[in-house]
This record gives structure tokens, sequence and C-alpha cells, in this order.
């Protein structure tokens, strides 16, 4: 065996080593570049499902804004309805009240008729504690008859009044701070009576 025979060997083992590591490197990558193509495929086919997918998610979300605009316009249909039952309520309301406001009319002009505000009265106490009650009635009612009954300290007034040929009769009460009171004296003058009012001697 000649000296150049380990030589050789030691290269052969060397390129050997090379090739093989090259070999190894290479089958990595390869095993690398099929993962990669797999893994590729996996999500191409992941995004192939997900692109049939998307026009059912379309229909789903068009549903979903059909089914939100059918609520819109079912709320709106009974805010209107809402809306329509308040202001007939109101219109009814107004009606009766209008009514009501007729009748109250009617009623206050027939007691008006029957009962009209016919007077006012005064009182007045003197130094000598003698008690002037006047009384004032409206124009157009004739003083057919007017007394004043005392008794202890009220007196009451009747009068009797003409209008229209139409009788009316007005009564008051006045309360006096005086015990045992009498009429001292009536003065009639057109529609105004003044009675003076003291004790009892």
């Amino acid at each position: 065996m000649s000296e150049a025979d380990p030589v050789l060997n030691r290269m052969e083992y060397q390129t050997y080593k090379i090739i093989k590591e090259q070999n190894d490197q290479y089958q990595l990558q390869s095993e690398r570049i099929i993962t990669e193509i797999s893994e590729s495929n996996n999500r191409l086919l992941q995004l192939k499902e997900e692109i049939q997918l998307i026009p059912q998610m379309l229909s789903q979300k068009e549903q979903e804004i059909n089914n939100l605009q059918q609520e819109i316009n079912n709320i709106r249909t009974e805010q209107d309805f809402e809306i329509y039952r308040l202001q007939n309520q109101l219109s009814l309301f107004e009606q009766r009240y209008l009514k009501q406001e007729e009748k109250n009319d009617v009623a206050l002009h027939l007691e008006q008729f029957r009962n009209p505000n016919r007077y006012f009265c005064d009182i007045e106490k003197g130094l000598d504690n003698i008690i002037s009650v006047k009384i004032v009635f409206i124009q157009g009612f004739k003083i057919q008859k007017i007394d004043a009954d005392i008794i202890n300290n009220q007196v009451d007034i009747v009068a009797l009044l003409q209008n229209n040929d139409i009788s009316h009769i007005v009564k008051h009460k006045i309360y006096v701070d005086q015990q045992n009171m009498r009429c001292l004296g009536k003065v009639v003058q057109g529609n105004q009576v003044t009675f003076q009012i003291g004790s009892a001697p």
C-alpha cells in the first residue's frame, strides 16, 4: 500500500462527510418546505371554505338587517298607533270638556237668572256702638219689601225684589260682636237700604 492511500482515504471521508451534511441539510430543508407547502395548502383550503361561506354569511347579515328593519317598522307602527290613540282620547276629552263647558255656561246663566248676584253689603260700626248695615241692590231691581230679624248676635235680612215681572227673594246673614241687639231704624233710598242696629235698652 502506498503512502498516498491513507491521504486519499482521508479526503474521501472528508468529502463523504461534507456531502452527508449537505444531504442532511437538504433533507431538513426539503421536509420544512413540504411542511410549509402542506400548511399553505391547508390554509388555502380553509380560505376556500371561508369564501364559500361568505355568501351564506352575507345572507345571514342581510336577514338580520331585514329583521332589524322590521322591528323598527313595528315599533314605528306601534308608536304611530299609540300617538293616534292618545290624540283620539285627547279629542274626545276636548269634546266632552267643551260640552261640559256649554252645560256649565247654561247652568251658570240659569243660576244667574234664578239667583243672580243682586246686591252687596257693607257693615260699619260707629263710635256710639251703633252698627250701620248698608245693602245696595243692582240697578233694575225694585225693592218690594225688606226686613231685618235680629236674634242675639245674628241679623237675618230678607228682601223681596222685583225685576221684569220676576220676583226674587234675597236672604243675607250678618253676625255682630254684641248681644241683645235690635233694629233702631231703616232708611230706603232708591236701590239702597241702611239698617241702624244697636243695643236694646
